[in-house]
């Protein structure tokens, strides 16, 4: 289930609205700052350019045989314009099985302040000096 979270993020990366479209449904919603609905969040990209991405404690949860709910930790570092965004925010992806291909839902981002543990942030050779 993962590998498709892991698809869309490289869709996004790279701007690619025809894989985005294959994996997100039309009655989609995106929460973050403000909510979208699929055209909007569409419309949206290729305004950031993202640097790097890192996937913290991802865990999915298998709601019925035909709903996962994944959820983690991403760490960003965004290039938007003439401005540069780094940070973490918490996530959670809905996926439905429509005629046997996982699609998204739902996806939410939280940004998150509260720092790892030590030895998760040395593992992301992220320990503040």
């Amino acid at each position: 289930m993962f590998r498709e979270e892991l698809q869309l993020w490289k869709a996004v990366a790279t701007h690619d609205l025809t894989a985005l479209r294959s994996l997100i449904l039309p009655d989609f919603v995106y929460v973050s700052d403000k909510i979208e609905n699929r055209e909007q969040m569409l419309a949206g990209i290729g305004t950031c350019d993202p640097g790097h991405n890192s996937f913290i404690q991802p865990m999915t949860i298998t709601a019925t045989q035909d709903v996962a709910i994944i959820t983690y930790r991403a760490s960003q570092d965004l290039g938007c314009g003439l401005g540069h965004k780094t940070g973490d925010v918490n996530v959670t992806s809905t996926w439905v099985k429509r005629d046997g291909q996982w699609l998204l839902q739902a996806h939410t981002e939280t940004p998150t302040a509260v720092p790892l543990d030590p030895i998760t942030e040395r593992f992301f050779n992220r320990q503040k000096k």
